[in-house]
């Protein structure tokens, strides 16, 4: 598969999640500039309450101060409720993009990316969250969906309560899910953000969570306490050495970027899929200066 870097790219250092229903914390992480927000309209919001979530969005979200991306999780593509969702959020003027939750099949992308088109939503970019085995067992399809994919995430509750296996991210069966999910994005060219931590676990097991993820690749963290935002962009931030990497990088390619291969100036070769790495790397780089 030739990997095309995603457009628009966006950062990811750490990634803020909170309820449609709790728009002060939201406009806080906004002025704060964390990288992404998520506004949530699918489990933290009770169905009675969903349309009046939905109708609040526009005004909640031109609260926000410029700089975060700002992301709406939509209800699975499965409820009847994502219809009404994706029409409501696809004309938002300040919206980044979409997440998915619940994916478990390439259709559930392109349904997303039909509904969203259909009513006026353009080529939103879509984010998925890999929450079930199902979803593990169909990555490869799933990365083949005819959308713009532009990330994958983790629910890792909704995984660990399936699975039946404790909610711990170094778990065998929850690091292996992590690592597909790592392997199908790169190979897709996207960023893969990973789920948030137990809220359960103190500050120093919260920490060195945060230190495996980076640790094992991800581009960011999703954290639910405003307050651990900075820590987790901090963390996430490349370091000179990765810096000067990506610079070389996007420099090999600049003449022809559809090229499946370049040479560095140091005489190493690097493949296509290195590109929408290193270009990610360079926008979380310029976020964390």
């Amino acid at each position: 598969m030739t990997v095309a870097v995603p457009r628009p790219l966006f950062s990811c250092r750490a990634v803020f999640f909170c309820s449609a229903e709790k728009p002060d914390p939201i406009v806080e992480a906004a002025a704060a500039g964390v990288d992404m927000i998520i506004v949530d309209l699918e489990d933290e919001v009770p169905p009675a309450n969903k349309a009046t979530a939905r109708a609040s969005l526009a005004g909640l979200l031109d609260r926000c101060p410029q700089g975060s991306a700002l992301f709406v999780r939509v209800n699975s593509p499965k409820s009847r409720h994502v219809a009404e969702d994706l029409a409501a959020v696809a004309g938002l003027e300040r919206l980044a993009g979409v997440v998915v939750p619940k994916v478990e099949a390439r259709r559930d992308l392109e349904f997303a990316a039909e509904r969203l088109a259909a009513a006026g939503g353009g080529h939103l970019p879509l984010v998925a969250v890999l929450e079930s085995p199902a979803a593990f067992l169909a990555l490869r399809d799933i990365v083949e969906a005819d959308a713009p994919l532009a990330g994958f995430t983790m629910g890792p509750f909704d995984l660990t309560r399936a699975l039946g296996s404790a909610r711990r991210d170094d778990q065998d069966p929850v690091r292996a899910a992590r690592a597909w999910a790592l392997m199908a994005g790169r190979a897709r060219g996207i960023a893969v953000v990973d789920g948030p931590a137990d809220a359960r676990l103190s500050t120093v097991e919260k920490q060195a969570a945060f230190a495996n993820a980076r640790a094992m690749g991800f581009d960011g963290k999703i954290v639910t306490r405003l307050a651990e935002a900075s820590v987790v962009a901090r963390l996430f931030t490349p370091s000179d050495e990765e810096t000067r990497l990506a610079e070389q990088i996007v420099a090999a390619f600049a003449s022809d970027p559809r090229a499946e291969l370049a040479v560095l100036e140091t005489g190493a070769s690097v493949d296509a899929g290195n590109l929408a790495w290193a270009e990610r790397r360079l926008l979380a780089a310029a976020r964390g200066a």
